[in-house]
């Protein structure tokens, strides 16, 4: 029974909510305007540069407004918490956060027992209810004093619904596209789109994440699963061979190294290419492996997104130049 983290959570929900007033003593609050940000970023070159490349943009995932990703409402919110625009962006990172997120849109209530389990700080529970992720059971009404006496049964009670945030979304994965190129644009400062359909690619489908830089091609292909059938490495290699990038990442969202390995022996079987175990690079809990013929690379997520985008980004950059020198 997790009654310190069950006390803590509790305590949280009763957090003061004093909310602003303006001078006409309504609530003052502020939405994040994503059409806007929408409309400036679809003003670049994405689709210039591709066709540069030989290749037709058929479409791509709305870039700040696709209704399957997750994301921030408020600057302000109703009840008076304000929060930089980029909250959300920062705590994805964490694995920690993304886990609970997959909880939370995988069902509908949740009771306090599942909360404690999910090891969010105090801070991301606060961010979670005041961005409306998930919001208090309208039924759940009980005093501090009674926590720590709570029996199994009521600690299973559902005290919490799913919010309004993440109504319609079942999973992370689109979410985690968008992470990634909106990381290539805001630390890599690169142009990025996720989803993205292009006329050549006789495989079908799009590309999870594409992003372009100083007449360079990065695909990167983001499974928020460690559970990857064959079929789909066999789809990756099929789409990187249509695309040829100077880069393509296999991203998965793990800390486990045996995710890393397997998938990379699967895909040496599959290019009919030598499985080299000293082709291994650690960056913290980060591993990421390399086959080189290919410019493909296989890494998980143990130090974070940010770290292992950077960490695999500079390895490359490092292995080319190492070409053109030696």
């Amino acid at each position: 029974m997790l009654k310190k983290e069950m006390l803590e959570i509790f305590t949280l929900a009763k957090h003061s909510k004093v909310p602003l007033y303006s001078k006409e003593g309504k609530t003052v609050s502020t939405e994040i305007v994503y059409q806007q940000q929408e409309q400036c970023i679809c003003q670049d070159e994405f689709r210039q540069i591709l066709h540069a490349f030989g290749l037709t943009l058929l479409r791509h995932r709305p870039v700040y407004t696709d209704p399957f990703v997750l994301k921030q409402r408020w600057l302000t919110t109703p009840t008076g918490k304000q929060y930089h625009e980029r909250a959300f962006y920062e705590a994805f990172d964490h694995r920690t956060f993304r886990h609970a997120l997959s909880f939370l849109v995988a069902h509908s209530s949740y009771t306090l027992d599942q909360l404690a389990l999910l090891g969010l700080s105090l801070k991301q529970f606060i961010f979670l209810e005041e961005q409306e992720f998930l919001v208090k059971a309208p039924s759940w009404c009980i005093e501090e004093s009674h926590v720590l006496g709570f029996t199994l049964t009521n600690t299973k009670k559902m005290c919490w619904n799913k919010g309004m945030a993440n109504q319609r979304i079942s999973d992370i994965g689109h979410t985690l596209e968008w992470y990634v190129a909106e990381w290539f644009r805001h630390k890599y400062h690169a142009l990025a789109r996720h989803g993205v359909e292009i006329k050549e690619l006789t495989a079908g489908g799009d590309l999870d994440v594409v992003a372009l830089k100083d007449g360079k091609r990065i695909l990167v292909e983001c499974k928020s699963s460690s559970q990857i059938p064959e079929q789909k490495l066999r789809l990756f290699l099929q789409r990187s061979a249509d695309f040829q990038p100077n880069l393509a990442l296999l991203l998965i969202d793990t800390e486990s190294p045996k995710s890393v390995e397997v998938r990379t022996q699967i895909l040496c079987h599959l290019l009919n290419e030598p499985y080299d175990p000293t082709r291994k690079q650690l960056h913290g809990k980060t591993v990421f492996r390399w086959i080189p013929t290919h410019n493909i690379y296989v890494a998980n997520t143990g130090a974070g997104i940010d770290a292992t985008l950077g960490a695999v980004l500079r390895f490359h950059d490092a292995l080319a130049l190492f070409r053109i020198y030696r």
